[in-house]
């Protein structure tokens, strides 16, 4: 019987290139597991995997050998800009499908993006309009993001 849990996935951006990280767990009571990460218009991508040991999904299933190293750490480089969907297919040693867990970047790429304008931050840059101007402070807006992409 097939088992999974995602329990963190984030997007990250650096230099136009998009980084998707999934960390959780994922295990087959009788057999080991494969991993297929597709988008939506079925383009294959390179991915990292590392496993890692889980004795809380152990002791949960009733310590089943196979749920003891089942945490997955699975890193998507290059996500192209116009997918919309990621899936990540679990499959068996035979590659038949197990299950499918799908990855919504758009929504992803939104809630990055309404974090970044919050109210806070926007109450910031207005203080700062109001002190020093508009020039200076599109200044520095252009020279910390020239710092955090480490320009």
């Amino acid at each position: 019987m097939f088992n999974y849990n995602i329990e963190n996935i984030q997007l990250l951006n650096n230099n136009d290139k998009c980084k998707l990280v999934l960390k959780g767990w994922a295990f087959d009571t009788e057999q080991e597991i494969n991993i297929k990460v597709i988008d939506d218009k079925e383009r294959d991508y390179i991915y990292n995997l590392q496993k890692y040991r889980r004795n809380d999904v152990f002791k949960y299933f009733d310590s089943n050998s196979n749920s003891l190293d089942s945490g997955i750490n699975l890193e998507v480089n290059s996500v192209k800009k116009n997918a919309k969907v990621i899936k990540i297919i679990f499959l068996n040693k035979q590659d038949e499908y197990l299950a499918e867990h799908i990855v919504d970047i758009k929504k992803l790429r939104v809630e990055g993006f309404n974090n970044k304008i919050s109210y806070k931050n926007i109450v910031k840059l207005f203080n700062s309009i109001r002190k020093d101007g508009i020039k200076h402070t599109i200044k520095l807006l252009i020279s910390l993001k020239m710092f955090m992409l480490g320009i």
